[in-house]
């Protein structure tokens, strides 16, 4: 039978061709929220109040995840007032949150991409330079989610394969815009389109290979 969706490799390879015309300061620049939902209300916080609600684990994990978004508007909006090792140390600090949260599920593999992605326009050199980590990157993510995509597929829920067919039809709507609305950036634009798209069809949690 037809294989039905096509995988995150198609959205990567049209990244990396977005990517690969674009000079350093042309990176993307995450300026909004990141796209996982906050972690839902449960019956194990529903009835707390005061200091047991504000040090509940959930809470704090919530509380860590705002900072993380905070940061990163915070990062993006002001990195060139920055001094070089303020702004690499804040790098560093971004990078560290964006594995955390990538590794945890509150990150799906493209949305962390587009935010480190991002984060060489600051480590790079030159054009060539960004190109060249733009690409490794890319071919790293290309050959992990190839690998786990193979494996998922071989028992895939029907919501997934709807998200990444819905996936494939957003990067290629946006990737050839030439007006992007509200004034956003070109992969803010695009993370938010894939959020709703995820949300919608496989909830706030979901999270594909």
């Amino acid at each position: 039978m037809a294989r039905k969706t096509i995988g995150i490799s198609a959205v990567l390879i049209a990244i990396g061709v977005w990517v690969a015309l674009l000079p350093p300061q042309q990176a993307p620049s995450v300026q909004a929220e990141q796209a996982a939902a906050p972690p839902a209300a449960t019956t194990a916080t529903a009835n707390l109040t005061g200091s047991d609600l504000t040090q509940h684990p959930l809470t704090l994990a919530y509380q860590a995840y705002t900072d993380f978004q905070q940061h990163s508007r915070r990062f993006f909006d002001n990195a060139d007032r920055l001094d070089e090792q303020e702004r690499q140390a804040q790098l560093r600090q971004l990078l560290a949150g964006t594995n955390q949260y990538e590794q945890a599920g509150k990150l799906v593999p493209i949305e962390a991409l587009t935010l480190k992605l991002a984060m060489l326009r600051y480590t790079s050199a030159s054009d060539e330079d960004y190109k060249s980590k733009a690409k490794s990157l890319i071919d790293q993510y290309q050959h992990v989610s190839d690998a786990r995509e193979q494996a998922w597929l071989a028992n895939p829920e029907p919501q997934f394969v709807e998200y990444k067919r819905q996936e494939n039809d957003i990067v290629k709507e946006v990737m050839a815009m030439t007006v992007i609305p509200d004034g956003l950036s070109r992969d803010e634009y695009l993370r938010q389109r894939l959020e709703r798209a995820r949300i919608a069809t496989m909830g706030a949690g979901g999270n594909g290979p």
